[in-house]
């Protein structure tokens, strides 16, 4: 299970469970201590849930990195977590050595620096 897949499942089983809560909480608890003790159990577990997303969530985007250059990603580039900054590069397309070359602009997907992949 990748990790998208597991905040998805987490998230399904938070609406759920939100839902679950609605109905105890519009239920008479005087009446019903039982109903009382549910609720508080799916509070709980409406906590977990949510701190897993966010742990998730974090983990995801702890390897991610972004271009924080104003120029346009291909003429300049400076990665938001190694502060390497680079420009002027271009993908080489064709044979260098035989000039039956072509360039085109490039856009990195990771940082070259630290690997972290670019949002």
């Amino acid at each position: 299970m990748t990790t998208n897949e597991a905040i998805t499942y987490l998230e399904d089983e938070v609406n759920t469970l939100e839902e679950v809560e609605s109905y105890f909480a519009s239920t008479d608890l005087e009446d019903c201590p039982e109903n009382e003790e549910c609720l508080r159990n799916t509070v709980r577990e409406l906590e977990v849930r949510r701190m897993s997303i966010n742990a998730l969530l974090y983990k995801e985007n702890d390897n991610r990195a972004e271009n924080v250059s104003v120029w346009h990603p291909s003429d300049d580039f400076i990665c938001s977590c190694c502060g390497i900054e680079l420009e002027g590069w271009r993908k080489v397309i064709g044979d260098v050595s035989s000039d039956a070359c072509a360039f085109e602009e490039f856009s990195f997907k990771y940082c070259p620096n630290c690997g972290r992949k670019l949002i």
